[in-house]
Parts: structure tokens; sequence; C-alpha cells
């Protein structure tokens, strides 16, 4: 414990002796409540950054997948693989154009 800002007094009052233990209590510094003022901003702003990056990861409408046809039966695969594959509004798109490149395959 510092001893600084202690001021200890002891009097004789006959039969006991009375001690008198006081300490102001510090303020803080300016520059620690910079410090915090300025960690709590960079804390929402660091916050503020990822929530904007995970927003824009979400509303991606990215497709990866792959998947195999055999060729005696392609066709009835393909449909079962686009129902499995639910691409939503690009399933049309997808199943015309998987049909037209294999069709160019085949001649």
């Amino acid at each position: 414990m510092s001893k600084k800002n202690i001021d200890v007094s002891v009097a004789d009052l006959g039969n006991y002796y009375k001690i008198d233990v006081n300490k102001d209590g510090e303020n803080m510094s300016t520059g620690m409540i910079a410090w915090i003022v300025i960690g709590f901003f960079l804390t929402v702003i660091v916050g503020v950054i990822l929530l904007i990056v995970w927003a824009s990861k979400i509303n991606k409408n990215e497709i990866h997948i792959s998947f195999n046809l055999e060729k005696n039966d392609w066709q009835n695969q393909l449909n079962k693989q686009l129902l499995i594959n639910n691409l939503g509004n690009y399933t049309e798109y997808v199943k015309n154009t998987v049909i037209s490149k294999i069709e160019i395959l085949n001649s």
C-alpha cells in the first residue's frame, strides 16, 4: 500500500491515546479518463466494423455445389440434384445451361 496522502495523528488523552488515520481518495487522472473514452470508442468502432463484415457475408448469394451425373440417365439425375440442391431463382437457368452444355458435348 502506498504511503502517499495518508495522515496519521496520535494524541495523548490521559488514560488512552487517540489515533486518527485519514487518507483522501485519489481522483482519476485526465490521462486515465482519456484512455477509457478512447478504449470505449475503439471498441464501438471495431464492433460496428465486425457487424458490417458479418452482414455483408450474409447477404451474398454465393452458390458452390458440385455433383456427377451418369451418362445413361443424366436428365432424371439432373432433376433430382436440382431438387436436392435448392437453387431458388437460379434453378431453371442452371438446368437449361447444363442441358445445352451436355448437348454440345454429345454432338
